[in-house]
């Protein structure tokens, strides 16, 4: 059974500035259109993944779905009601969390999940709040002001806060922003877990594909504001399995060398892994293996490390999201 069910969702933001007609007597409006024609729907008790580039229109979609922002096409429906006007009779079964954490600035962190418990109308707010302080490992951080906390911990409260009504649906925008790779793996287990054991449905965005790749039981890739593909991490990383993934660690890597890798006919794509100093370079065979490792080393590339790969999440990401989508 599907509880969210988003159809032919369009969306416009009007552009900063305004544009002179040739006479200077007519202002035109110009527009930036961020959602185009998307539709999905999120099964009951699935992890359902939103990946994008930033600026492809995750964040302004989950608005949209949560009843924060009015689409300018299409419609919506969270367990069969019609958001934003049906909201109140679904108001308690979700909750959200968003990048920039919606929180009372001026209060302290405990006080701010004291509030919510009395707006969310919950029987047993000290216990849940003592739980999740424990949990997200606030407890010595509780009395402070939230404008004096770290992007991490505002994060952690803000989980916390959309925990507390215990709901049927949750939504997740970027949720590990910020926090450490324990507190990230820790929730990421925990919302494995929670999604298990208590049948919670949950609509995540993520700019970690191995992230996706361990919570999602399908995600949709989006970009430009389109929707490119749906399928499991599984099925999606197929669309690369008659290639193969060449990694190589270069140092003092130049990013006109990525380019340059990418105009070569016999490579499927070449992305740069900044952190670590590596290329991987999709092929079309291996055989030409060779060839990669000659054009790389009349192009003066100093190779540190060879490697050959199985295609990742990230891989069919940046592969789809360059346009070269396959049917």
């Amino acid at each position: 059974m599907s509880v969210i069910e988003v159809k032919n969702i369009h969306k416009k933001f009007r552009r900063k500035g305004k544009k002179k007609s040739v006479f200077n007597l007519i202002r035109k409006k110009e527009y930036t259109e961020v959602l185009k024609d998307v539709s999905f729907e999120v099964r009951e008790g699935e992890i359902f993944g939103l990946l994008g580039p930033n600026g492809s229109g995750k964040t302004t979609l989950v608005k949209i779905i949560t009843g924060l922002m009015k689409p300018d096409k299409g419609e919506v429906r969270i367990l069969g009601k019609k958001i934003p006007e049906e909201m109140n009779e679904v108001v308690n079964s979700i909750n959200a969390v968003f990048a920039r954490a919606a929180m009372f600035w001026h209060l302290t962190g405990e006080y701010n999940l004291k509030l919510y418990s009395r707006i969310y109308r919950i029987k047993d707010a000290d216990k849940k709040i003592r739980k999740y302080l424990k949990f997200f490992e606030l407890e010595d951080r509780k009395d402070m002001y939230l404008d004096k906390r770290s992007t991490g911990e505002l994060m952690r409260f803000n989980l916390a806060r959309a925990l507390l009504n215990s709901p049927s649906i949750l939504f997740l925008d970027e949720p590990t922003i910020g926090l450490d790779p324990k507190m990230s793996l820790k929730l990421r287990n925990f919302l494995k877990k929670l999604n298990k054991k208590e049948n919670v449905t949950i609509l995540l965005t993520t700019h970690y594909m191995e992230e996706a790749d361990y919570l999602c039981n399908r995600v949709a890739i989006i970009n430009k504001g389109r929707v490119v593909k749906i399928d499991t991490p599984e099925n999606l990383k197929k669309i690369l399995k008659n290639e193969r993934i060449l990694e190589f660690k270069i140092s003092e890597i130049k990013y006109s060398l990525i380019d340059k890798l990418n105009s070569l006919k016999y490579v499927e794509d070449a992305h740069w892994i900044g952190d670590e100093d590596k290329v991987r370079i999709i092929v079309k065979n291996l055989e030409r293996a060779d060839d990669v490792i000659k054009f790389l080393r009349n192009n003066k590339a100093k190779i540190v490390s060879i490697n050959t790969d199985e295609p990742t999440l990230e891989d069919v990401f940046i592969h789809l999201t360059k346009g070269k989508v396959r049917k």
